[in-house]
């Protein structure tokens, strides 16, 4: 089955797209030269497991602010950002300090890993 010549695919998100940007990740896209599916498929298949790979334990933490909803309805636009900025400032600290990995900011949370 052959895809449209307009679409692009990006190897990072792993999907076709028809714009000049990955909806996900947004990365650039560029037309790749693989024209089929199987050709796509084959060409972002990952790499077979090896013997580095390994079981570990994981711990997931997702913390937030409480009535931040609430608390956004009464400040100021610029005044949340800076509260929210400091919230994730001194949060990255607190995570860091403690051996753990920010994975992401949502809104007013923060998502860390640890292990």
């Amino acid at each position: 089955m052959r895809r449209p010549a307009s679409a692009v695919f990006c190897l990072r998100a792993r999907h076709a797209a028809r714009s000049r940007f990955c909806g996900e990740c947004g990365a650039a896209l560029r037309p790749t030269a693989a024209t089929t599916l199987e050709a796509v498929a084959q060409a972002t298949s990952p790499a077979p497991l090896g013997s580095t790979a390994e079981r570990r334990q994981l711990s997931v933490m997702f913390c937030d602010i409480v009535g931040s909803v609430a608390l956004a309805e009464r400040l100021d636009p610029e005044d949340l950002h800076d509260l929210l900025a400091t919230f994730q400032r001194l949060g990255t600290k607190v995570v860091e300090a403690a051996g753990g990995l920010i994975a992401r900011y949502q809104g007013d949370g923060i998502l860390a890993y640890f292990g």
